[in-house]
């Protein structure tokens, strides 16, 4: 009925997808999901209505399904390559306002789901990340560094920022302890 919907308020056309098939589980699927159906002002019970969208979202219903199914008219790839974790992380996105408007300006899922998530996870998460493709090309550098001057100055330029990220770190730690044996008052 949504898709019914969608096409009658033309925000939507199915032959103008860009997948060769219109996946309906992706959009039951999202419908299933809290975020979604407060995205687009569905209540549970309006499902069995014929249009269950609010006219006042029939632009958010067009966002949804540009998002869900691409467009060949406007050349845009689907946001969903595959239901997990994409519909997931999409969900995630139209909860969080911030997120939700870089998506709206084009930005991919991936970059506006990380502005939904905090700011202390993304970090912890780099770090950890980076830490484990360090010791990846630590394990290749016998056989994989073809001695470039340029591979060299790009290790050396990854030292400096690992260095200047740890100094930093380590500044803010500090500025926790207690100096002299007093505690710092808050």
């Amino acid at each position: 009925m949504v898709i019914e919907q969608a096409e009658k308020m033309k925000v939507f056309d199915r032959d103008d997808i860009k997948k060769s098939r219109l996946y309906f589980s992706h959009l039951y699927t999202a419908l299933q999901y809290e975020g979604f159906r407060n995205f687009l002002d569905i209540a549970e019970a309006s499902f069995e209505k014929t249009e269950p969208v609010p006219k006042a979202k029939k632009e958010d219903l067009g966002l949804l399904l540009l998002w869900l199914y691409g467009s060949k008219k406007q050349d845009k790839e689907p946001v969903i390559t595959s239901q997990n974790p994409d519909l997931a992380q999409l969900e995630r996105v139209v909860r969080y306002p911030p997120a939700l408007a870089s998506l709206k300006r084009g930005a991919t899922l991936a970059t506006a789901y990380e502005e939904s998530l905090p700011k202390g996870e993304v970090f912890t998460d780099s770090l950890y990340e980076s830490r484990r493709h360090l010791q990846k090309a630590w394990g290749y550098v016998t056989e994989g560094y073809d001695r470039s001057e340029s591979v060299l100055k790009a290790a050396g330029s990854l030292a400096n920022l690992a260095d200047e990220l740890y100094h930093k770190m380590e500044a803010m730690h500090n500025e926790n302890k207690p100096k002299g044996g007093k505690r710092k008052s808050e």
